[in-house]
């Protein structure tokens, strides 16, 4: 089997090479023939980024004692005090003040953590309850300053059971020496992180989870070198005004089909431009799983500095509107997948959107900065399109005779599009439509631009097919 850091490398490759002759030959000569000798075949280029890992299981922390029960003898019985404080600054806690308190928290109980505390401990949760940071003054200078949990060497922060519930409030979590161990971990459970930032020096996912339901809302991430920032396999996930930092991959999700997921408002920072990264730097990575995955999507959010911005595998359902991306290589990849792509900026230097098979549907979307096509297709993939602009150079739009008319002198482009920034909102009011000026005729009686939800009628809009590079057949 080739080996897994050569296939991006491959694929980059591969791809340049047969845009290259996509460009020559497929636009101005659709019917002709390539020799299949030199035609590299684009579904065997095409290998999504392999997992290095396992899918998460619950192994530990049922059988916790405290090492000193007397220090606790007033909190009551085990596991029927339903609210308590701690104080790791204070010597009396004990080595694991925070894994005594939870042994003493009755089910659905809630710990409090003081302001500015320092907890050196990892947390096995087998039972619903709610860690809560305290709040500081808005007048001490140390008002942002979160209680701190500092994972145990080669443990995970926090690692929560099959079956229960776990939400985080304004804390943070380090977990620098992880090992191979996530920061936040769970099997089929509910987690739920707000306000809570994560600085991850291992070499799994920071955060880590199988099954269940992951929400993360005004937080932050920062993952270093691991093999993904969050990873979730089969799990429905929420993620709201956050931000992401990683260096080689930034989500891995297998959306469950029990119940959609959705990303709103999102910050996701990789290593570089995307010409200047390792080629298998990738964005948001979407799985189907081996049987289908459920819906995602994504919206307002920014995704920038990745090789390759979105990649859908095969199976996997995903909606990008009014979003981002920035300083890729190749900004969209599909490949037996269904993709809609609506009001959106792709920025790519090589590729906006390239899909082997599947379906694609792109209504009202600007692609620009790229060197080859804004748009290649292979002869199987079904797709629509409406009302997209390209920019690129002069000389590039003048090689794509489909695009001409909407090809557009790279220097035209909005400004608001050509620096790091949030979703594009094409000057309209928050909530308004949300689409870049028409060019061409009127969009009157063509309905909303295509859902999931609501798709019928013919799978296929040929005349739009032929205003997109198709990639040439054998």
């Amino acid at each position: 089997m080739m080996h897994s850091a050569l296939k991006p490398l491959l694929i980059a490759a591969g791809l340049a090479g047969v845009l290259s002759a996509a460009a020559a030959s497929a636009v101005a000569f659709p019917d002709a023939k390539i020799d299949a000798e030199l035609k590299p075949n684009f579904r065997d280029l095409i290998y999504p980024p392999i997992r290095h890992h396992e899918r998460f299981r619950y192994e530990g922390g049922v059988g916790y004692r405290p090492l000193h029960p007397e220090r606790y003898a007033g909190y009551g019985r085990p596991g029927g005090v339903s609210e308590l404080t701690v104080d790791c600054s204070d010597p009396r806690g004990g080595a694991r003040p925070l894994s005594d308190a939870l042994y003493y928290l009755a089910p659905g109980g809630v710990l409090h953590l003081r302001q500015g505390s320092v907890c050196a401990d990892s947390l096995y949760i087998d039972k619903p309850v709610v860690i809560v940071g305290e709040p500081g003054s808005a007048f001490s200078e140390d008002s942002m300053r979160r209680p701190r949990i500092e994972a145990l060497p080669g443990s995970p922060c926090v690692a929560v059971a099959p079956g229960v519930r776990v939400e985080l409030r304004d804390i943070a979590l380090a977990d620098e020496q992880a090992g191979r161990n996530g920061c936040v971990e769970g099997e089929d459970a509910d987690i739920a992180l707000t306000r809570v930032s994560i600085d991850y020096g291992g070499a799994r996912s920071a955060v880590d989870v199988t099954g269940g339901r992951l929400i993360v809302s005004e937080s932050q991430i920062d993952a270093g070198r691991a093999d993904s920032a969050i990873l979730a396999d089969d799990t429905a996930v929420q993620i709201a005004k956050s931000e992401i930092h990683s260096q080689l991959m930034g989500l891995d999700l297998t959306p469950s089909l029990t119940a959609p997921s959705a990303i709103t408002d999102m910050r996701l920072i990789g290593p570089g431009n995307g010409d200047a990264v390792e080629p298998r730097t990738v964005g948001v990575m979407v799985r189907g799983g081996q049987r289908a995955s459920g819906q995602l999507t994504i919206r307002d959010s920014f995704v920038g500095h990745w090789r390759t911005g979105l990649w859908l595998d095969a199976g996997s359902r995903v909606e990008l509107a009014n979003s981002r991306i920035y300083k890729s290589a190749l900004g969209v990849l599909v490949d037996e997948a269904e993709a809609v792509i609506s009001n959106s900026s792709i920025g790519a230097s090589e590729v906006g959107i390239y899909a082997g098979s599947g379906r694609v549907d792109m209504d009202h979307n600007r692609i620009h900065g790229f060197r080859q096509a804004p748009v290649v297709l292979d002869r199987s993939v079904v797709s629509s399109e409406h009302d997209n602009v390209a920019y690129a150079e002069i000389e590039v739009c003048s090689g794509l005779r489909d695009w001409a008319p909407r090809c557009m002198p790279l220097e035209s482009l909005p400004y608001e599009l050509t620096v790091e920034g949030a979703a594009p909102s094409w000057g309209a009011e928050q909530g308004g439509d949300r689409r870049p000026p028409d060019l061409g005729p009127a969009r009157a009686g063509r309905g909303p631009p295509p859902s999931f939800a609501g798709r019928g009628g013919d799978r296929g809009d040929a005349a739009a097919a032929g205003a997109t590079m198709r990639a040439p057949g054998p």
